[in-house]
């Protein structure tokens, strides 16, 4: 089930019709549009646009875990109850995970990925299931 997710996403994030729509493809896209937006240097749209669906797919993670949760599958993060994921928990959990990597080898090769499968990497690196 794990696996249907992650090919899911990676699967959405290749096709056109979501980058347009969003805006950003790769995760470093995403972080160049915050900084521009913290600058009051980007497009008002655009970051609606990217918000939308950064709340959509933090929707869709949440719909995720609960479903796997009800059939008793192991969920793909493990958020404490108190939390709920939503895009200003996503945005910060994509931005801790970077700054947690900012040394690491690994961390350009992840600014190239598709930002939402950084966002559930990210997940599953903070919010661990064990």
């Amino acid at each position: 089930m794990k696996r249907i997710a992650l090919a899911l996403v990676c699967s959405l994030a290749s096709l056109p019709a979501i980058s347009a729509s969003s805006g950003t493809n790769t995760l470093q896209e995403y972080l160049d549009l915050q900084k521009e937006d913290a600058n009051g240097q980007a497009d008002k749209g655009l970051i609606d646009a990217t918000k939308t669906y950064m709340n959509g797919l933090a929707n869709g993670f949440n719909y995720y875990n609960a479903m796997a949760k009800f059939q008793n599958q192991t969920q793909l993060f493990c958020m404490p109850s108190k939390l709920l994921l939503n895009v200003d928990l996503l945005d910060i959990t994509i931005k801790s995970y970077v700054q947690s990597n900012e040394n690491g080898e690994g961390l350009k090769r992840l600014k190239e990925q598709p930002v939402e499968l950084a966002a559930l990497l990210s997940l599953t690196k903070i919010y661990p299931c064990n």
